[in-house]
């Protein structure tokens, strides 16, 4: 039987490691009736946990600890060239620029670039490394990265055009596929029977999120509707978010378990994920927004979130605001149509919905 490689490199295994790498392994297995081992390269300060998490989420996997130094990232080559010429893959595919660049420098056969953003903008306008590379360096990683492969897949048409602008890529080489959301998802009963407005934000709270600029957005909405409710699935409120200062008893901040999230997110209405304006929001593609879907929520977006905004736009499954265009009022969503929307999650953003795109890149 013929072999292929999944590669990872400095990715932690999470929530979105299990469903963006994970579940899509496994969707490659069964699409294309092949071996495909995982081969995740971690940090080797926390190497023996993150290789017991991820051995006990998916067989025929090899988790190696990187060499110190996000910087030395090229000396990984000489570990994964020995899984190369033991497994002889027909194609090794590379999740982000490091990957990419690791499996080409390894002697891999077909390299697959599996893009999930673009990284010189994720390095330069957010620090990622704390400043541990520069984010020129990344920039020529990640050209180069685009440049070697045989193939890419880009989460947004977007990111596509950032290519283009930025690289001058002029290629059809590649395969756009959003983050979706996990094989074995399952939907939740939805409801609709109170008369609060409830609004929900699951995530983190990192600089791109910007929830003190939520706060800013929803306050004077609060202020002249008083059936809204928001529910903060996060860890930790920033400390000037004003919103819980001044409505406490309407602001619900927790943190839960995975496996709660989706029956909270179903007894909301709406979804927010309105981002910063910068480069990396703009070819993002959060698995949040189909989660939000598929629990039947219209969703509050940017007016430049990758191909979602748009997406919302075409589908009437949410706002799209901006300076221009802010909340003034939010309507009760009725359980047929958050029956609609959960529908749209179902036909747009699960992975069978793009088994042609994955045979364009893998197969051929």
């Amino acid at each position: 039987m013929s072999t292929g490689i999944f590669l990872t490199y400095n990715d932690y295994p999470g929530g979105i490691f299990s469903s963006q790498v994970v579940d899509v392994c496994r969707y490659i297995r069964n699409l294309t009736g092949k071996r495909h081992i995982l081969v995740s390269f971690v940090s080797l300060r926390n190497y023996f946990s993150s290789r017991s998490s991820i051995k006990k989420q998916i067989e025929d996997v090899i988790v190696l600890p990187m060499f110190p130094g996000i910087k030395n990232w090229e000396m990984n080559r000489f570990l994964l060239r020995i899984l190369i010429i033991i497994y002889k893959p027909d194609v090794v595919i590379a999740r982000g620029p490091f990957a990419a660049l690791l499996a080409r420098k390894g002697g891999a056969k077909k390299v697959c670039f599996d893009a999930r953003g673009a990284y010189f903008s994720e390095f330069s306008e957010y620090d990622v490394s704390g400043g541990v590379i520069a984010a020129e360096e990344v920039r020529k990683i990640e050209k180069l990265a685009l440049d070697s492969s045989d193939t890419t897949i880009a989460v947004s048409d977007a990111l596509v055009d950032y290519w283009r602008l930025n690289y001058g890529y002029t290629g059809n080489k590649h395969a756009v596929i959003p983050c979706t959301l996990r094989s074995d998802y399952l939907f939740s009963k939805l409801t609709s029977e109170t008369d609060t407005v409830r609004i929900v934000f699951a995530g983190g709270n990192g600089p791109w999120q910007n929830l003190s600029e939520m706060s800013r957005l929803l306050l004077p909405l609060f202020k002249s509707q008083t059936n809204i409710e928001l529910v903060l699935l996060v860890k930790s409120l920033p400390d000037n978010f004003e919103l819980a200062k001044h409505f406490p008893s309407r602001v619900k901040q927790s943190w839960v378990r995975e496996e709660e999230v989706a029956d909270i997110l179903s007894s909301c209405d709406y979804g927010w994920l309105v981002r910063t304006d910068s480069v990396t929001n703009k070819v993002a593609s959060p698995v949040k927004f189909a989660e939000y879907l598929a629990a039947g929520l219209k969703v509050i977006i940017s007016d430049s979130l990758g191909d979602f905004s748009a997406f919302v736009a075409e589908h009437d499954c949410g706002k799209v605001i901006n300076e221009l265009n802010q909340l003034t009022s939010l309507e009760k969503v009725s359980l047929s149509e958050k029956q609609r929307i959960a529908e749209l999650a179902k036909n747009h953003f699960m992975k069978t919905a793009y088994s042609e795109q994955y045979k364009k890149v893998i197969c051929a």
